[in-house]
């Protein structure tokens, strides 16, 4: 989940997750995923709402389907683990293979900030903790029966919210009916 460079693995975590939805989406569904990108300067961008069937029983949201990924899923689960016993807003770093990562707690989200790459300075990466709860107890996967739960708890979950200088790239769930951004 921390990657060599979290930004852009989350940017096209959430390109890969509008590609994957093409499989269990279908036009009668209750929920949307959701995938809104755009540029800081000019204002423009991609915004996609697709159907996602709940009833599908499967996921495309696997986070460690490398085994070089399963290192940076227990540092996650780590940080994660002190983070839920400090006070919010206290941070911690993570060392990965690539560099530092600091992370905090904040309204209920975490929040990554890549360290070590100067041209990423000002990136933050913001996920749910239920999200993040859920992957972790997973081993690094996302289910479905997770989401639904989720959903039926909130109607609507962000999964993942990237904010660089240059761009943002948001992705979400909610219903068909809920015509809100997230």
């Amino acid at each position: 989940m921390l990657p060599n460079r979290p930004h852009i693995r989350s940017a096209a975590l959430a390109l890969c997750l509008s590609a994957a939805v093409v499989l269990p989406a279908w036009a009668g569904g209750s929920y949307l995923l959701h995938l809104k990108i755009s540029d800081a300067h000019k204002g423009k961008g991609v915004d996609v709402a697709l159907p996602w069937d709940l009833s599908n029983g499967s996921s495309p949201f696997d986070f460690v389907s490398d085994t070089n990924d399963r290192p940076e899923i227990e540092r996650l689960r780590a940080a994660w683990s002190m983070l839920s016993r400090m006070p919010e807003g206290r941070s911690v770093v993570i060392h990965g293979e690539s560099g530092r990562t600091r992370a905090w707690r904040r309204d209920g989200l975490l929040v990554l900030e890549p360290l070590d790459d100067a041209s990423h300075d000002g990136t933050r990466i913001r996920i749910p903790a239920p999200v993040i709860e859920a992957v972790l107890r997973r081993d690094g996967r996302l289910r479905t029966d997770d989401l639904a739960l989720i959903l039926r708890e909130r109607g609507r979950i962000g999964l993942v919210d990237v904010d660089s200088p240059d761009s943002r790239v948001r992705v979400w769930i909610g219903r068909e009916d809920d015509s809100a951004g997230n």
